[in-house]
């Protein structure tokens, strides 16, 4: 008989003998494993896709679909056409290419790639056009590295130059930021965004850029650098940093020795943000010293001639070369005879001196605490006791001495000075455990979910595996193992004698013989456990 004849007789059978309720689970079952397998290898499959891009708007998500349709890669969409996925061995290659092809979401519009192929008939206009957009795209590429920045744009506005400098216009810019959800741009990344733009284009300062949000919120004014408003709100950031400084210090002192979530930690800090500054000036009468000192002196002789000499001509006529010896003789007489004078003399000393002077240049300090207040409070102790309801948690406050303990070490920790008016406060209270407990609840419930899961998960494929092993590998192990019981039956079937029968004799063999033979073969087959169980198979198979 051929196998699959066999096979076929073999079913026929076993569906014939075996009851119906049984016949019924068994198709349930199959079913069931069928309708699994399906929905197991769909799963399978889906978990093969990884998200490319998520939170893309409708002119990204289209940029990126059209560059995957090009590379011929699967693709999938979701929520709502704003996320992309694709194979997940794919995913980073992916990536790469649509870098190398510019086309990367919030890329910020093209760069200096217009500049790569060139165009002898673009006009200057143009160019000029070019260059801005160019401008404009290489800055918004840049500002996007941010982390909390989503996307960017970035407008520049530069007027036409001319040759008169008293109508010349400043370059002004203006920057529009699309902030990622719950992030928030500090002070110094503004100001770093502010310098970023005026230092990359030629002749922009500082005061000519503004920043603005996705929701409208002015985030840098043009010519608000030195105003009250910019001064008050980073007076305000210092405070705020100071505070959250003791804050932190505080904090981590107290996590040593109490538990954590065990304690709050508020400081106020009042700044001296005035800038004061002091010039002095002292004079000590008492310390003189000798700047300069003047000595004059002065001496004077007056002398009056009177008349002498002979009158006439010859007294009056000077001598030339010895001529008028008269002349001579008068002059000298003269001298001799007829002078009168007075003679003074005059001294003059003055000395100058400096009083002691001292000068003072006091700048007194900037940003120092005038006052600073910190409040502290504790939760108590807990204790697992028994009660109706099994164990529970009683609360006990702390003792007087442990908060005055933790009061001392805080003040010293901070610095606290009571003559210019600190004050701490150390407060024991208890914390409240209902949202805790709650939180905790469904943090738990949460855990048991991923946890069932992927107990299911596997348990699953343990159910596929078993499935397999009971209705597809055990029958085809059956059936081999039939058919190589039955190989001995035939030889039975030789050496069995039914009753009544006559048995052909060959040969020389004596009937008693042969029947000796008959029986000693019998005999030796039946002692085979597996051939006994062929033989009473086959008589069950006739009998039916």
């Amino acid at each position: 008989m051929p196998p699959m004849d066999e096979l076929l007789n073999t079913t026929k059978n076993y569906l014939k003998t075996t009851p119906k309720s049984k016949l019924y689970m068994y198709l349930f079952l199959f079913i069931a494993l069928v309708g699994g397998s399906i929905i197991g290898l769909s799963f399978l499959q889906k978990e093969n896709y990884q998200t490319l891009f998520a939170g893309l708007s409708t002119e990204d998500a289209s940029v990126v679909v059209t560059k995957l349709k090009e590379l011929k890669v699967p693709y999938k969409l979701g929520l709502g056409g704003t996320s992309i996925s694709v194979p997940r061995d794919r995913v980073y290659d992916v990536r790469l290419m649509l870098a190398g092809q510019n086309a990367l979401p919030g890329g910020g519009g093209v760069g200096f790639e217009l500049f790569d192929k060139t165009n002898y008939g673009m006009t200057e206009f143009m160019q000029n056009i070019n260059y801005k957009r160019a401008i404009q795209g290489e800055l918004s590429r840049t500002i996007n590295q941010m982390p909390e920045v989503k996307a960017s744009r970035v407008h520049i506005a530069i007027p036409e130059k001319t040759l008169f400098t008293d109508r010349e216009k400043d370059v002004t810019a203006s920057v529009f930021l699309k902030l990622r959800g719950g992030k928030a741009l500090s002070k110094e990344q503004v100001a770093g965004i502010v310098h970023l733009v005026s230092g990359s284009i030629e002749g922009l300062k500082t005061d000519n850029v503004t920043i603005v949000d996705s929701f409208g919120k002015i985030l840098y004014k043009a010519g608000s650098a030195g105003t009250a408003v910019a001064l008050s709100g980073q007076q305000f950031e210092l405070q705020k940093s100071v505070e959250r400084t003791i804050e932190e210090s505080v904090q981590s002192m107290l996590d040593r020795f109490i538990p954590a979530n065990k304690s709050i930690i508020r400081a106020n800090v009042e700044l001296n943000l005035r800038k004061v500054e002091k010039m002095e000036e002292e004079f000590d009468p008492n310390k003189r010293v000798p700047a300069s000192e003047r000595k004059s002196r002065e001496k004077t002789l007056n002398r009056t001639g009177g008349p002498a000499g002979v009158p006439g001509v010859a007294s009056n006529v000077p001598n030339v070369a010895g001529r008028n010896p008269n002349a001579a003789s008068a002059t000298a007489d003269s001298q001799t005879t007829g002078m009168r004078g007075s003679e003074s003399e005059r001294e003059e000393s003055q000395v100058t001196y400096e009083v002691s002077k001292t000068v003072k240049r006091i700048v007194e300090p900037f940003g120092d605490i005038k006052r600073l207040s910190v409040a502290i409070v504790l939760d108590g102790k807990y204790e697992k006791v028994k009660g109706q309801n099994g164990e529970e948690l009683k609360y006990s406050p702390r003792s007087q001495k442990e908060l005055t303990d933790i009061k001392g070490i805080v003040a010293r920790a901070v610095g606290i000075d009571e003559v210019r008016g600190d004050k701490i406060e150390v407060l024991n209270v208890p914390f409240e455990t209902e949202g805790l407990a709650d939180e905790k609840g469904l943090l738990d419930a949460a855990e048991r979910k991923e946890m069932i899961f992927s107990f299911t998960r596997y348990g699953f494929y343990a159910l596929i595996i078993a499935a397999l092993f009971l209705f597809v590998i055990k029958p085809i192990l059956g059936f081999l193992k039939s058919r190589a019981d039955r190989a001995p039956l035939y030889q039975v079937k030789d050496v069995y004698v039914k009753s009544g029968a006559g048995t052909a004799v060959t040969g020389g063999d004596q009937p008693a013989a042969i029947e000796n033979k008959q029986q000693a073969a019998i005999n030796d087959v039946m002692r085979d456990k597996t051939v006994v169980g062929s033989v009473i198979k086959e008589w069950v198979k006739e009998g039916t």
